[in-house]
């Protein structure tokens, strides 16, 4: 295998990536590879910081009232400074929200979404130079499993104990859905997890091995 490999981790707020996360490192590790991770916003860095605050709505604007460009840069501007951190050494780079996030939470706030998406992508990955994922892991929840899920995350440093604009808004999860479904259909690196059954979710364990099977498909394992 070749050079690094960048597997990041998608879905809506509250579909279950963190589990999903340390078990996917786990198995890598096990199998005797090397990791380096990233979780994005970097919250307590200087631009994470400033996102913080638009999430939040405790700064001069609001995430929502931004521009979806002028946002899409925010979250950019973060990756471009904090992926050099990353250890190049490693074998695999895991990463917790990407670029695909940017392209899913900006997008669906104007009409003409895929121009906008491709926009974000050149922005990121040509102009500023940040590496493509190797692969995108869509964990695929239904809203209202999502919205219960998020009452369990806790206190966190930028926004305390409530939720932030996206993830207080049923519809903006709802239509990042919809996106992350529609992209997955037009670039051929996302694969999309079934995480429930019935209305029910499938057990951390067995969504793990549903991961190892499909990056195995793909000559990433």
């Amino acid at each position: 295998m070749a050079g690094q490999k960048i597997i990041a981790l998608e879905g809506i707020d509250g579909s279950g990536k963190t589990v999903q996360f340390r078990l996917l490192c786990e198995h890598i590790r096990a199998a005797g590879a090397t990791i380096s991770t990233m979780d994005f916003p970097v919250y307590d860095g200087f631009i994470g910081q400033e996102i913080g605050k638009l999430l939040s709505n405790t700064g001069e604007v609001s995430a929502k009232e931004l521009d979806p460009k002028s946002m899409a840069l925010w979250f950019a501007a973060d990756r471009l400074v904090n992926i050099k951190k990353r250890d190049l050494e490693a074998d695999y780079l895991i990463i917790n929200r990407y670029t695909l996030s940017n392209v899913v939470y900006q997008s669906i706030r104007q009409e003409n979404r895929w121009e906008l998406a491709e926009w974000i992508f050149k922005l990121e990955n040509e102009i500023f130079g940040i590496p493509k994922a190797d692969a995108y892991i869509f964990f695929d929840v239904d809203k209202d499993f999502a919205q219960s899920n998020l009452s369990k995350k806790g206190r966190r440093d930028y926004l305390g104990d409530k939720k932030d604009v996206y993830e207080s808004s049923t519809y903006i999860q709802e239509q990042a859905r919809q996106m992350y479904l529609e992209s997955a259909k037009r670039y051929d690196n996302i694969i999309v997890i079934q995480c429930m059954e019935n209305g029910v979710m499938k057990s951390a364990r067995n969504i793990s091995k549903q991961v190892i099977a499909e990056l195995k498909l793909k000559n990433l394992l």
